[in-house]
């Protein structure tokens, strides 16, 4: 038998949980509502000054409006990682996992240096990256993990360092272009690439014609070598065309889209087998 009173209190948790509820609702709306309006704004933008970054905090805003950082958080996380690399390109003092060893203003100026003296030529900024992203900072591709939600959303790689093609190319690209490097990404089937290009205004090839795997520790492939490559799929016509920042941002959206139904196939089987999470 249940008392008054423990009823009162059981009504009012139901009342304070239904509140948090339609609150936690009307803060998501008001944020989408907001992100719509920079969807808006950044799709009016000529191509070449669409960023690949925007576009993904934008697509992880809007699938965790309550729990994706601000853009300027996640710009200042690809600012450190960009300065992190000058530092290294002009010997200076680097900083390692939880420890600093060089001020800001010391990383600020090695990134001003680098990108205004131009000593520094694509190939060892582009080694430098490696060094920078794969060795010290330990990202790498999801590997078993590869279908999980995360390796999707910008923010969350840049915790987990780890993510699937199309994020760690976009943190690729956005480190790169910090540095003066300007990579171009490429729709390659079953796979997302970073073609190396000479000029800001428009896909100019490199004279090597190479392409950067962001998946796999941001190896250089040659034209020849990335379309000798089949990724599980023989038959599909292996492009390497430039692709625009909105074909880039359907991608991502695509892929997002498959795991969200993955997830509920195997929400179902579980439950129809009596396993049900």
């Amino acid at each position: 038998c249940i008392k008054r009173s423990q009823l009162r209190k059981l009504s009012h948790s139901a009342a304070n949980l239904t509140q948090q509820f339609y609150a936690l609702h009307g803060k998501e709306y008001l944020i989408r509502q907001q992100l719509i309006s920079e969807w808006r704004e950044l799709l009016q933008l000529p191509d070449q000054e669409q960023t690949l970054e925007k576009g993904a905090i934008l697509i992880a805003q809007w699938m965790r409006p309550c729990h994706c950082p601000g853009s300027s958080d996640i710009a200042l996380q690809l600012d450190s990682i960009a300065e992190m690399v000058a530092v290294h390109l002009v010997g200076g003092a680097t900083h390692e996992e939880g420890e600093v060893r060089d001020t800001k203003r010391v990383r600020r100026s090695a990134l001003a240096r680098v990108k205004e003296e131009g000593c520094h030529s694509v190939d060892e900024r582009l080694a430098a990256i490696n060094s920078v992203m794969y060795d010290q900072l330990g990202y790498k591709g999801a590997g078993e993990a590869y279908y999980e939600l995360d390796n999707s959303f910008i923010d969350r790689v840049l915790e987990r360092r780890t993510g699937i093609p199309i994020t760690l190319c976009v943190i690729y690209e956005a480190v790169a272009r910090r540095l003066g490097v300007h990579l171009h990404p490429v729709n390659f089937p079953q796979h997302f690439v970073l073609q190396i290009t000479r000029g800001k205004n428009g896909p100019r090839p490199h004279p090597d014609h190479c392409v950067i795997d962001a998946y796999f520790r941001g190896q250089r492939l040659t034209l020849n070598e990335l379309n000798s490559r089949t990724f599980g799929r023989a038959g599909v016509p292996r492009v390497t065309v430039p692709a625009q920042p909105v074909d880039v941002f359907a991608r991502f959206l695509n892929n997002i889209s498959l795991l969200v139904n993955r997830m509920n196939i195997e929400r179902v089987i579980h439950a129809a087998s009596g396993q049900w999470w």
